[in-house]
C-alpha cells in the first residue's frame, strides 16, 4: 500500500475467483481503513496501475465497508495476498571458491525463507540461476532454474548444483545476465533480482560468446527488470554508503559506457542504473534479509515487511533502511 491519504487496492474473491477494488483511506500512522468495494476487470486494475498494490496487515475496516462485491463476503484483506500483487523474483550467484558459503546458507535457510515470501506476496514465483567461468573443467557455465511456484524443486536444485572453481579474476556473470533476458517473466509482473557474488564479469572482449554486461543490463532495464546486488568481498561490510556512491549513476543512467568495473563498482553500478538496492556482506546469514528485503521493495509491500523488524528472522532494520532508501532513488526523492 502506498502513502498516500486514498489509495485503491485490488483484492480477488476466493468464491467467485473475480476481482474487486477496495478504497483504502490512510487515517494516521500504520492507520489504513477499508471504506469501499467496487468490481473491476483485471485489464482495467492493470491499466489503471492498481495491479501492484498490496494490504497492510494492520488494515482495519469502516462501518460502511460493504465486503465483497460479488459474494458479499469481509474477507480478510490482509490474507488474500494482494489480489494481483505478485513478483518474479530470481536469485543469482556466483559459486566458484569461497562463494560455496552462500549457498550452503541459502540451501539451509531457504524454506524457511520461501514461507515468509510466500505469505506475504499474493503471486509470487522464484528462479534461480548459478554461475561459474569459462573454464573447460568447470561443470557448467551456467545453470537455471525458471521461474516456479515449487519450493521443493528450487531447494533440490539449489542443493544439488555444484561448486565451481572460476580459474581468473573474473566470473561468467556476463553470461548469467544474459540468461535473465530469456527467462520464464510473468507479463506485467513486476520483474525483481538478487544477484550475489564477488567477481566482476568479464570485458566483452575477453568473453568467448561475446557477451557484454553493460549492454545486457540496459535490456534488462527496458525489460523493467530492477537488479538488487549483493557483494561479497569482505572489504565494504558495514560501509554501506561507500559501497553505493562508488558508482552512484542515476536510474536508467547508460550514457557512460563501461567496458570494464572492478568487483565493488560493478555491483554498485549495477544496482544503481536498474532502480535497485546494493548491499555489501559483513555476515553470511546477510544475505538472507537482503533477499527479503529486495522482494518487499520491488512486490511494493516494503512498508508491511518493515513492521515485522523483531519478530520476523530475515527483516533486519538496517537492510530495509537500505531497500526503502533505494525505492526513494528510484522515485527521484
Amino acid at each position: 500500500m502506498n502513502k498516500n491519504d486514498v489509495n485503491i487496492g485490488i483484492a480477488k474473491c476466493p468464491k467467485t475467483g473475480k476481482f474487486y477494488g477496495v478504497r483504502v483511506e490512510k487515517r494516521g500512522k500504520d492507520d489504513y481503513t477499508a471504506t469501499w468495494a467496487f468490481p473491476i476487470r483485471e485489464d482495467v486494475a492493470k491499466r489503471e496501475g492498481f495491479a501492484s498494490t498490496g494490504f497492510p496487515k494492520s488494515i482495519k475496516y469502516a462501518a460502511e465497508y460493504p465486503g465483497c462485491p460479488h459474494c458479499e463476503k469481509k474477507e480478510n484483506l490482509a490474507e488474500l495476498g494482494g489480489g494481483l500483487n505478485g513478483l518474479d523474483l530470481v536469485l543469482v550467484g556466483d559459486l566458484t571458491g569461497s562463494m560455496g558459503e552462500y549457498r550452503d546458507i541459502l540451501k539451509i535457510k531457504f524454506m524457511e525463507l520461501c514461507k515468509g515470501l510466500f505469505a506475504m506476496i499474493g503471486d509470487l514465483k522464484i528462479g534461480v540461476i548459478f554461475y561459474s567461468d569459462h573454464w573447460e573443467a568447470e561443470p557448467y557455465l551456467t545453470t537455471v532454474h525458471k521461474l516456479t511456484k515449487d519450493q521443493a524443486s528450487l531447494l533440490t536444485f539449489i542443493s544439488n548444483t555444484p561448486m565451481g572453481d572460476g580459474g581468473d579474476a573474473d566470473e561468467a556473470a556476463e553470461d548469467a545476465l544474459h540468461d535473465l533476458l530469456h527467462l520464464n517473466w510473468s507479463g506485467d509482473t513486476p520483474r525483481s533480482v538478487v544477484i550475489f557474488g564477488d567477481a566482476s564479469p568479464h570485458p566483452a572482449a575477453e568473453c568467448p560468446l561475446g557477451r557484454d554486461f553493460f549492454k545486457i543490463t540496459e535490456q534488462l532495464y527496458n525489460q523493467k527488470v530492477t537488479i538488487n546486488s549483493v557483494y561479497c568481498g569482505k572489504e565494504y561490510g558495514g560501509r554501506q554508503e561507500e559501497l553505493q556512491r562508488l558508482e552512484n549513476v542515476a536510474v536508467g543512467n547508460f550514457s557512460k559506457k563501461h567496458r570494464y568495473l572492478e568487483p565493488p563498482n560493478f555491483f554498485s553500478w549495477l544496482a544503481n542504473v536498474s532502480g535497485g538496492m546494493v548491499f555489501g556482506i559483513d555476515k553470511i546469514d546477510n544475505l538472507l534479509s537482503v533477499i527479503a528485503a529486495a522482494a518487499a521493495k520491488d512486490s511494493g509491500l516494503l512498508d508491511d515487511f518493515s513492521s515485522t523488524a523483531g519478530s520476523n528472522t530475515f527483516a533486519n532494520r538496517e537492510i530495509i533502511k537500505i531497500a526503502k532508501e533505494a525505492a526513494d532513488r528510484r522515485k527521484g526523492k
